[in-house]
């Protein structure tokens, strides 16, 4: 029950963001429209944007009009569809461990522990036994 009303609400989220954008869009066809035809006004007036983030909607307008990042998006979709699924494990994995600052940091930390853990049981059996040993 609150997966499926957390998932409507995730879905109303997004559909209220694509709602945006299309209005953003409307909005600067106005207003290119009004400077062609020489009204001189400005529709898109930050200054009157009283509730709406309207760099956040131009951010996400020109994104989504990019050609370069939607030939990107489908080129990177179509290269890992052509992967083996071990590579596309492999992948997954690696780009779970080494997408964020923490995790390469932990990384680092768990694989220089790694490192004296090995350095010091070397160290520590070459001593013991080279001390223990009897020569006959």
């Amino acid at each position: 029950s609150f997966k499926r009303e957390l998932q409507a609400q995730v879905e109303a989220a997004e559909s209220l963001k694509t709602d945006n954008t299309k209005l953003f869009e409307k909005m600067r066809y106005l207003q290119s429209y009004n400077n062609r035809a020489g009204g001189g006004g400005n529709a898109y007036n930050r200054a009157n944007a009283r509730d709406l983030d309207l760099e956040a909607l131009e951010q996400r307008y020109e994104a989504s009009v990019d050609p370069f990042r939607q030939f990107s998006r489908a080129e990177r979709q179509r290269k890992l569809q052509e992967m083996s699924p071990m590579e596309r494990t492999v992948y997954v994995v690696a780009k779970t461990v080494l997408g964020t600052k923490e995790m390469r940091t932990f990384l680092f930390f768990y694989v220089l522990a790694m490192h004296i853990l090995v350095f010091s049981t070397t160290y520590h059996w070459s001593h013991s036994s080279a001390t223990g040993c009897d020569v006959h």
